[in-house]
């Protein structure tokens, strides 16, 4: 009941009946509704006569008290003023007394700083001695971690004595040291490149990093590399003699492509911070110069033995030219996939998890459009630049993109999670809903683009010519891929490309869910901790008092609150035209069995469910009751009453079990047995139990 319309300046008995009648339930009897509605305005009134008491006795026991208090303190804020004026003159006389003794303390730390720097200067020359003698053990047992150790603390060193007279000495020493190191470990680098051992190469990348020498290990990952593919053009003029130069030269072209992308995928685990695809580039260029025999060498001993010498002149051409396109192919995107990652460290900082959560989920919020018109450019330039063939290769730069994206929404989650407490945090709940709205409209961009992604695919292949375009672009691997790709999507009636990216975000979306459910039931499980120690109360109490003496109690008229006022927070997410939401409903009615299928808006289905969880903690609380005594048992059927009315506020009505045990409490005990029959056995029992009432 909202009895605040009976403060407004314009209320009137009679509108208001003719009001409540209107609500009133049908299948209730008009005798009986009004003496409910009775019942319900007496304890109001009881409850609110009673409030007004205590708060006038308290405020007239409490006034002198006030004043005296505030006597108090106008004294103690004279006395202050006048401190305050004291310690200012003080300050005043102690600045003019020590400006000259602040001058000589500059002095003296300048000159401290000085002698510091001196002295950092010894240690650093006698450390250098130090550590050049101990290095020379190391190098004699072959430790090579602590060669490296050693030689970086060389290296600290030499930049603390950068003023010595002696300092180019010293760096001619440290670098004479570091080519020892790399002389006695390049059989082993050699070996790690040469086998493509990631955890040796990782190992020297560290090593040569720390000694500042990581480009002399780019040459000898170089100079392995080409050796390598150099042997292998020699192996295939070696062993096929019965091949022609073509077939020969198109072998050696499949081979540099699967190696390139080996290659690629290698380094970036191996060398991380270093842009590979230039210099591996780099490398086939210098490979193709200086093969043996070389090309022009192969070709003219081609043409003397050719019958048709400009038919295999062309050929070459042609097949020169498709190796050209490939690999072009490919470096664009594997820059694609670098571009890609830029633009997301753009936003990661723009999001950086020190800013506030609300100012931070609102950035997030800004960035889908940004984030989905970057990948639009990029499905933009891949049909362009390839007609679509190269597609495949988009796709896995756009899961990866997409997934780092997502990895921030899951930083975001997390410190939603770890804000929950007692109280109600109406901003927190709020924060936790847009933060979902967000959520969901990025799931509804990422089906729009994949949706169009789908039928550009569906087009091309209905497209013969596309057919003809992709033998000319790819190699038997890529064009196997999107064949492959072709079939799945006409195989397919529900084809998703994102599949993996899709169902990170539902999942992320229902982990949120979670998490804004128990933000907005954990003040509804803290307020029935509460009812354990009221009803220990009155149970203690064994006065027989009249009906209308009873009143609900504290810790339910909370729980009847902060269910009242959900959803005047809810109300900003319950238009049922809002599509995000609508996504995230989808979710939750597929992870979720037990949700009303009349619920149309998540807000609508969130207070459901934190209601229909009430109930459920409600109930298991009561049934963990020992004992009550008559006054208590009232008092209960009170506390149950009240929560029904409030649900019934809010367009709900209680559990079964708690309409159960209502009428349970509600039973005198001489007609507990026959009245009883037809409830859970299991649950008449315990209520018996608990107002031990002796079994018949």
């Amino acid at each position: 009941m909202d009895i605040s319309t009976f403060s407004k300046n314009n209320f009137t008995p009679k509108k208001w009946l003719k009001i409540v009648f209107e609500d009133r339930n049908c299948e209730i009897e008009i005798e009986e509704f009004l003496q409910s509605l009775i019942n319900e305005l007496q304890l109001y009134i009881e409850q609110v006569n009673s409030v007004l008491e205590e708060n006038c006795h308290r405020i007239a026991n409490n006034l002198p008290k006030i004043i005296g208090e505030v006597e108090i303190l106008n004294e103690n804020v004279m006395v202050l003023s006048e401190k305050l004026k004291i310690i200012k003159l003080e300050i005043e006389t102690i600045e003019k007394n020590t400006d000259e003794s602040v001058i000589s303390l500059e002095k003296i730390d300048c000159l401290k700083s000085t002698l510091e720097n001196v002295k950092q200067t010894l240690h650093e020359a006698d450390n250098w001695s130090t550590l050049a003698a101990d290095i020379e053990e190391y190098f004699d047992n072959g430790n090579i971690e602590k060669i490296t150790s050693l030689l970086v603390s060389m290296q600290q060193s030499l930049n603390v004595l950068s003023n010595a007279d002696d300092y180019e000495d010293k760096k001619m020493q440290l670098e004479g040291l570091k080519n020892r190191l790399e002389a006695s470990i390049s059989p082993h680098i050699v070996k790690a490149f040469t086998t493509s051992n990631l955890d040796e190469a990782v190992k020297y990348v560290k090593i040569f990093n720390k000694i500042e020498r990581l480009p002399q290990l780019l040459k000898y990952y170089i100079k392995c590399q080409k050796g390598s593919l150099c042997q292998y053009w020699k192996s295939i003029i070696d062993s096929d003699q019965d091949l022609n130069l073509v077939e020969q030269l198109r072998s050696f072209y499949d081979m540099l492509l699967i190696n390139w992308q080996k290659q690629i995928k290698w380094c970036d685990e191996v060398f991380q911070s270093i842009n590979m695809v230039d210099m591996v580039i780099e490398l086939y260029a210098d490979v193709l110069i200086d093969l043996d025999p070389s090309l022009a060498c192969c070709i003219d001993t081609s043409l003397k033995q050719c019958s048709q010498p400009l038919m295999l002149l062309l050929e070459l051409h042609y097949i020169s030219s498709q190796f050209q396109q490939n690999l072009e192919s490919l470096h664009v995107f594997n820059n694609e996939r670098q571009l890609l990652d830029n633009y997301l460290w753009d936003y990661y900082l723009k999001m950086d998890s020190h800013v506030d959560l609300v100012d931070c989920i609102h950035s997030i919020g800004l960035t889908i459009p940004i984030v989905m018109n970057i990948v639009t450019e990029a499905q933009n330039r891949c049909i362009h630049f390839t007609r679509g063939c190269a597609i495949n290769g988009l796709i896995t730069a756009l899961k990866g993109y997409f997934l780092k994206y997502i990895d921030k929404y899951k930083e975001v989650c997390s410190r939603l999670s770890q804000l929950t407490c007692n109280k109600e945090n109406w901003q927190l709940l709020k924060s936790c809903l847009s933060f979902q709205q967000i959520i969901g409209e990025l799931l509804n961009k990422i089906k729009k683009f994949e949706y169009q992604l789908l039928k550009i695919l569906k087009t091309q292949k209905n497209d013969n010519t596309i057919e003809h375009y992709s033998l000319l672009i790819l190699n038997t691997v890529a064009q196997r891929e999107y064949e492959d790709l072709l079939n799945y999507i006409s195989d397919e009636s529900n084809a998703s490309l994102f599949y993996n990216v899709i169902n990170v975000i539902e999942k992320l979306s229902f982990e949120l869910h979670l998490i804004t459910y128990h933000i907005s039931f954990k003040p509804i499980s803290f307020y029935l901790e509460n009812a354990k120690e009221a009803w220990e109360q009155i149970n203690n109490d064994t006065r027989d008092l009249p009906d209308y003496s009873y009143s609900p109690l504290e810790y339910i008229t909370q729980i009847g609150e902060h269910l009242i006022t959900l959803p005047q927070h809810l109300e900003p997410f319950l238009s049922q035209e809002n599509t995000a939401l609508n996504s995230v409903l989808q979710i939750i009615n597929k992870e979720t069995k037990n949700i009303p299928t009349e619920k149309r808006t998540y807000a609508d289905i969130l207070l459901t469910l934190v209601a229909c969880g009430t109930c459920q903690a409600y109930g298991d609380q009561i049934l963990n009751i020992r004992e009550l005594n008559k006054s208590a048992i009232r008092q209960l059927a009170v506390d149950i009453h009240y929560f029904g009315n409030v649900l019934e506020e809010l367009g709900m009505r209680l559990t079964e079990n708690l309409q159960h045990i209502l009428s349970l409490l509600c039973l005198t005990s001489d007609e507990y047995q026959l009245k009883s029959i037809g409830f859970p056995p299991k649950l008449v029992a315990a209520i018996r139990q608990i107002r031990k009432i002796p079994s018949m």
